[in-house]
């Protein structure tokens, strides 16, 4: 998906700014144990399973770009968008 960043100034420097791409994937899982993390691999705090318009609201304050990103999941799971 192509996006248009309204921020002013990028994220990070090191990525596109202000147009830039974003890969969207979803999937269906099953949790078969507790979350592990190889050396070096990121720092997990927490593992929670949510509906996703749980996710959206807990994400929707702080991390806005996010939780529209999981809005176009609930939309394209629901057959109502067509990507």
């Amino acid at each position: 998906m192509l996006f248009h960043s309204g921020a002013s100034e990028p994220f990070r420097r090191d990525l596109p700014f202000p147009d830039f791409q974003q890969v969207v994937a979803m999937a269906e899982v099953e949790l078969v144990g507790e979350p592990t993390n190889p050396d070096g691999g990121e720092h997990v705090r927490a593992v929670s399973l949510l509906e996703i318009d749980d996710a959206v609201g807990r994400l929707r304050p702080e991390h806005p770009f996010e939780a529209k990103l999981l809005e176009y999941v609930r939309e394209l799971r629901s057959g109502r968008f067509d990507a």
